[in-house]
């Protein structure tokens, strides 16, 4: 993973491991509410109306609890689209609690390269963030799976 400068990032909490993304990635944090639809996919929660529009929800913890038993941490991080798509210009992610802002440089991070990690849906990579593993989610891939669903 090569960074090369200074990268304004967000440190999202989730139910298992945290999310670490640049912070123009993410549109915007907004409270939970309950998606509507459904899928035979447990990752795809349903939609959200948001700033005029539907987006899709999806889940990439599976520690996170049963909609039903979702609390007041809960959040949607709303992620931008890496694509272009106009008819989808954003992917919502369940994540727990608020982010905080991490200054983050190549000498932060370290991939250990012997451990062959699993990556789960939309995860790109998991490294360490000091004393932390975190997780960097492929936006890209987020996109494909809620098209993959929703069409």
């Amino acid at each position: 993973m090569a960074i090369t400068d200074n990268i304004h990032s967000l440190l999202i909490p989730m139910w298992n491991e945290s999310l670490l993304t640049p912070n123009t990635a993410v549109a915007e944090l907004i409270n939970f509410e309950e998606p509507t639809g459904e899928s035979e996919v447990d990752w795809y929660l349903g939609e959200i109306h948001w700033r005029g529009m539907y987006i899709p929800v999806l889940n990439l913890d599976d520690n996170a609890p049963d909609i039903s038993e979702i609390d007041s941490n809960a959040r949607i991080a709303v992620f931008n689209s890496v694509s272009g798509n106009p008819e989808q210009p954003f992917v919502g992610v369940l994540v727990k609690g608020l982010p905080r802002l991490s200054h983050v440089v190549e000498e932060d991070i370290s991939v250990d390269e012997e451990d062959e990690q699993i990556l789960t849906r939309g995860i790109k990579i998991k490294v360490q963030l000091g004393q932390e593993t975190v997780r960097v989610p492929d936006v890209a891939a987020l996109e494909k799976m809620a098209l993959s669903v929703m069409t």
